[in-house]
């Protein structure tokens, strides 16, 4: 898996690691992709929050993503392991297989901010949003 990073640009890259800071801080035993939603979400220069809002997606997209990640269940002591989910693995094995060779960085960047928007679906209700796709 380690050579398939460097398919990532180092602002994807970056919300990976923000994203295992974000499970650790709250305490989750799993990195999910709305752990990783939640990073590009903060990155107000990257590319999430300008494509959401061209695709018209609510404003609220990140408070939402923050309570969600709030209500989600805790590691049991913080000596426990903190793993990526498999909707994390998931998440980032379908960005990398869609990547043809001819795909930039960028690419899958975007692929990886589709599946991981898509997949956090479930955790954002109650919202007009879970029924979009955004890829």
């Amino acid at each position: 898996m380690a050579t398939r990073w460097i398919k990532l640009t180092a602002k994807a890259r970056e919300a990976i690691q923000r994203a295992n800071v974000l499970a650790a801080e709250y305490g989750n035993p799993e990195i999910l992709p709305l752990h990783v939603l939640a990073a590009l979400l903060e990155d107000r220069g990257g590319i999430a929050v300008p494509l959401l809002d061209g695709m018209k997606v609510e404003a609220q997209t990140r408070q939402r993503t923050m309570g969600a990640i709030e209500q989600l269940p805790r590691r049991a002591s913080a000596s426990q392991d903190l793993r990526m989910s498999k909707s994390g693995g998931e998440m980032l094995d379908i960005a990398f297989r869609q990547a043809p060779a001819t795909w930039t960085r960028l690419h899958v960047c975007r692929r990886i901010l589709c599946h991981s928007f898509n997949a956090s679906c479930s955790y954002l209700r109650p919202s007009p949003m879970v029924n979009i796709r955004v890829c």
